[in-house]
């Protein structure tokens, strides 16, 4: 098995603002794998404010056999099972589960969603369009090109929350979510339920990790208000997790980065349909080899909120597209998208 890892800065097609400020880029490597005439392909993003770096992830993936993995490509548990032994931290194991699972498709030649034996979604999920505070000067090329999705996603940061909101619904009735990415935690309760009062006047149909991802006492006490749905994003990664601070939350904010790859990802998906959990599956400015990945698990979702290739200049994969709110992807083996140019 042959393998190489591509360093690429994915570019925003504007300054992306959040809690956590405001970036022009992210940094992505790509992982490929190739074994009898196919290639596998995963995507990890790197956003600035998380510990996880290009660097140390690379430095872990040259340090590892994958050839090791090849007795395990006819089944997405053999592949789970065989990458246990490796000891990589969540963006690693993501990249290489993810590059074995499309490989192992693609060998068999199936989709993703056959591989991991996932069946057609029985309802169609609610799909979102970003917009942040520095979407403002912009907004009505935005909403033109948020037309094909059925909701907006704003992200919010406890400054200026309700003249953002009033202000996009004054110039669109599209239905909308708001992400805070933990930016009220030095908020006054107060001041937030105050917020949350106007948000759900606005009808905003859910709040996502308002607090810190370790505060779940204060989500709790805001669940409890029953104002607006609360999800965890931060807050809860896997399994071990959703088991210990499902009680918290409404829901949550499933990202195979931070599951640590599909086979994570799928694990707590199906842990929490099981429980009627409200469900988002998310990216992390992700191109769409990433985003292409995470439709794979929209059977168990809500919300799909996998924008990135919407939202960058420089999209390095082709093949996924949205349309009338649905998601389609062009090629039919693996994940169902192909790199636009040699890696």
């Amino acid at each position: 098995m042959k393998y190489r890892l591509d360093s690429h800065e994915l570019e925003f097609t504007h300054p992306f603002k959040i809690a956590h400020g405001t970036r022009t880029g992210t940094q992505v490597l790509i992982l490929s794998l190739e074994y009898s005439n196919q290639t596998g392909y995963a995507e990890a993003s790197f956003p600035p404010y998380l510990n996880e770096t290009p660097e140390a992830c690379r430095k872990q993936i040259e340090t590892v056999d994958l050839a090791s993995c090849e007795a395990s490509l006819y089944s997405h548990e053999s592949i789970s099972y065989a990458v246990k032994t490796l000891n990589l931290s969540p963006f690693a194991r993501n990249l290489v589960v993810n590059a074995l699972t499309d490989l192992g498709a693609k060998l068999k030649k199936i989709s993703l969603e056959d591989f991991c034996g996932i069946t057609n979604p029985t309802t169609q999920p609610k799909t979102c369009f970003t917009l942040t505070k520095n979407d403002l000067p912009h907004l009505v090329q935005k909403l033109k090109q948020a037309k094909e999705f059925t909701h907006l996603k704003l992200k919010l940061d406890g400054e200026k929350d309700i003249e953002f909101a009033s202000t996009i619904r004054y110039l669109t009735q599209k239905p909308f979510c708001a992400d805070v990415n933990q930016g009220w935690e030095k908020v006054p309760m107060g001041q937030v339920l105050e917020t949350m009062d106007v948000l759900r006047q606005l009808d905003c149909e859910l709040i996502e990790q308002p607090f810190s991802k370790t505060n779940y006492r204060r989500h709790a006490e805001l669940r409890d208000k029953r104002i607006i749905p609360i999800y965890a994003d931060e807050s809860v990664q896997n399994v071990d997790d959703y088991i210990q601070h499902a009680r918290n939350f409404d829901g949550i904010n499933i990202k195979l980065l931070k599951s640590g790859g599909i086979d994570r990802a799928l694990a707590l998906a199906r842990t929490a349909s099981e429980k009627k959990y409200g469900i988002i599956i998310g990216c992390m400015s992700e191109s769409s080899c990433g985003c292409a990945t995470a439709v794979t698990l929209q059977s168990y979702a809500n919300y799909l909120d996998i924008d990135g290739p919407w939202l960058i200049k420089n999209d390095l994969f082709e093949g996924f597209s949205i349309q009338n709110g649905r998601f389609n992807k062009q090629f039919h083996e693996g994940i169902g998208v192909k790199p636009k140019q040699k890696l």
